[in-house]
């Protein structure tokens, strides 16, 4: 498993930290492991995707669509969390604008930055 899920209760974050390489797979099952709980949705401020790590991204648009279709079922049971994409490779960077285009019609503020500082700035302009 190439990716690590790390949850912060008290401050409502949920992060998936990527290492190797991003697979379709890894996407999928990151994404359904950390919403497995309907509880930790409904607390969760900000969801953190961190590709800082990730030495290689092999997602296909297929699976962007997927992940979206998700996130839009996601948002009517929270429409408060804020997803921050952490891309700093033109790759993912590329593919999660086509995920944040397709999820255009939940309520979240989703973003994409490039690095942990620039996530770290978009929630303290939250808190």
């Amino acid at each position: 498993m190439p990716y690590t899920i790390k949850y912060n209760d008290d401050e409502g974050i949920v992060s998936v930290i990527y290492s190797g390489v991003a697979t379709d797979d890894d996407l999928l099952n990151s994404l359904k492991e950390k919403t497995n709980s309907l509880e930790i949705v409904k607390n969760c401020k900000f969801s953190i995707n961190d590709f800082t790590e990730a030495t290689g991204f092999e997602a296909t648009p297929k699976v962007m669509r997927e992940m979206s279709l998700t996130s839009i079922e996601l948002s009517k049971i929270s429409s408060q969390i804020m997803p921050i994409i952490i891309a700093p490779k033109d790759i993912e960077f590329g593919m999660f604008r086509m995920w944040l285009a397709y999820i255009d019609r939940t309520k979240w503020d989703a973003r994409i930055v490039r690095s942990y500082k620039e996530a770290l700035d978009l929630m303290n302009e939250k808190i």
